[in-house]
């Protein structure tokens, strides 16, 4: 099942500094494009 852009925007959301949040985000899409799949494996996390 491939996530929605309301999803992935809807993660962007989560209130957390935006430290974390940029390096949650790099982090997750490195994993969805190293590993070849639609999700990181984190739901709920910026970037997944």
């Amino acid at each position: 099942m491939a996530p929605s852009p309301r999803a992935f925007l809807r993660n962007l959301r989560v209130p957390m500094p935006w430290r974390l949040r940029s390096k949650l985000v790099a982090r997750n899409n490195v994993r969805k494009v190293t590993r070849v799949r639609m999700c990181c494996g984190n739901p709920g996390q910026p970037g997944c």
